[in-house]
């Protein structure tokens, strides 16, 4: 049987798996994203930078304790650059990834200004 498969690990992604938990302990369960997978609290963002904080001080639940908790194997740093339906598959790149059924909870991409010195590299979103 394929997962279940997930495509995000921002609060949607990771509230998804937990209810999908909920109702079932044991089908195989997916989730992918492109970042490190480590759940943070993204309203706590309005405040962290007043309150200098450093990014991995937001880091609630790292990805490992995720996946324990879930009971899922959960992809970190891999971008999904194909979805195809019909075949139920997801590729990352040359990477087939089969799945039974699949929720995207990519979330929002942030638009970044192009201004010289905006520290973009050192926004965690």
């Amino acid at each position: 049987m394929h997962p279940i498969t997930i495509i995000g690990t921002g609060l949607a992604g990771y509230t998804v798996a937990r209810e999908f938990r909920k109702l079932d302990k044991e089908s195989p369960l997916r989730l992918i994203t492109d970042d490190d997978g480590h759940f943070y609290s993204k309203p706590m963002l309005s405040n962290a930078f007043a309150q200098k904080k450093t990014p991995e001080s937001l880091v609630t639940t790292p990805v490992t304790k995720m996946a324990e908790q879930l009971n899922a194997e959960i992809l970190t740093d891999t971008a999904i650059t194909q979805i195809d339906p019909a075949q139920h598959a997801v590729y990352a790149g040359d990477k087939r990834l089969d799945y039974s059924q699949l929720v995207l909870a990519w979330g929002a991409e942030p638009i970044r200004l192009p201004l010289a010195g905006n520290a973009a590299d050192k926004v965690l979103s």
